[in-house]
């Protein structure tokens, strides 16, 4: 382990060679660093969001799909669903990137986005068979390295909750694809519900959006109960609203929440919010480097401590 000879020697470490790595409080952030390292593996729990936080935003400044966009995009839906869920986006995306608006001030407008869009798919002809094959033709991409975070997650037994204001359809079929869905991931998500047919009826259970999804999501649930002594959350997300996933977590030693700022324009109000908000913020990362780092560096440390 690097020697504690400055103040920030995890922190600084961390950001050699990342530019795009920024954290307001240094010294707080190494305090939660150092606790996460020292922790290690089996203190360790991931909450995580997928749309642009496991997925790319972009790809070369291309835009990518996200989970709901598999679904806009796919041409195996009518082209009248394409053009009014994209009038949708149009409408509320904004709303929901304003960073001048407070979350009460949003919460209905996103609410009354997902209600038009659960309308729009009860109408649209979709089918459950039909989302692997929406995947398989989508443009969707994983950070890089995001297999390889995974699988290490995997390999160590650590716990990852993937909370998802999408699709839990499409966001499990993605991990699929990417032979990612293994048996320490648990997704909550809105779920789609069918009748016997494979239509789409609805949304299965409660509406799952950006300002409340959070880890109290799966309190009745068996996962929780992998989660005893998982006291080091490793929080990540791509949104202010992601910040309350962690909510729930019972007996917090260590959190660390990094933020992807997906924004190539640099909105220096957007910035100064992040700042504020994650202790690590990722500027246009389309990468898990800073996970993988954090993994790599738990497993040396406890190594040597062995």
């Amino acid at each position: 382990m690097t020697s504690m000879t400055a103040e920030t020697p995890l922190l600084d470490e961390l950001r050699a060679g990342r530019p795009a790595a920024k954290a307001k409080r240094p010294l707080e952030v190494e305090s939660i660093l150092r606790r996460m390292v020292e922790g290690g593996r089996h203190r360790l729990q991931f909450v995580v969001d997928f749309d642009m936080t496991l997925t790319k935003s972009h790809r070369d400044g291309l835009p990518v799909d996200c989970s709901w966009g598999v679904m806009e995009n796919s041409p195996l839906l009518p082209s009248d669903y394409t053009s009014r869920s994209g009038a949708l986006k149009q409408k509320y995306l904004p709303i929901e990137h304003n960073p001048d608006m407070s979350v009460e001030e949003k919460l209905p407008h996103i609410v009354e986005w997902y209600e038009k869009t659960n309308e729009l798919l009860q109408i649209c002809g979709l089918k459950k068979n039909m989302i692997p094959k929406m995947v398989e033709g989508s443009s969707v991409q994983l950070r890089d390295d995001t297999d390889l975070l995974l699988r290490r997650l995997q390999d160590d037994k650590i716990p990852v909750l993937v909370l998802s204001a999408g699709c839990g359809d499409l966001v499990e079929a993605i991990l699929e694809r990417f032979r990612l869905m293994s048996e320490n991931v648990k997704v909550v998500s809105n779920f789609l519900a069918y009748d016997t047919e494979g239509n789409v009826t609805g949304i299965a259970g409660d509406m799952v959006h950006l300002f409340n999804k959070n880890e109290n999501a799966v309190h009745d649930s068996p996962y929780f109960k992998r989660l005893e002594g998982r006291s080091n959350v490793v929080l990540m997300g791509d949104s202010l609203g992601d910040l309350q996933m962690a909510q729930g977590v019972p007996d917090q030693e260590a959190l660390l929440k990094i933020g992807f700022l997906n924004d190539r324009t640099g909105h220096p109000t957007r910035l100064e919010k992040y700042m504020d908000a994650f202790d690590i913020v990722l500027i246009d990362d389309q990468t898990m480097d800073v996970a993988n780092w954090l993994l790599t560096k738990i497993a040396t440390y406890n190594e040597v401590a062995a």
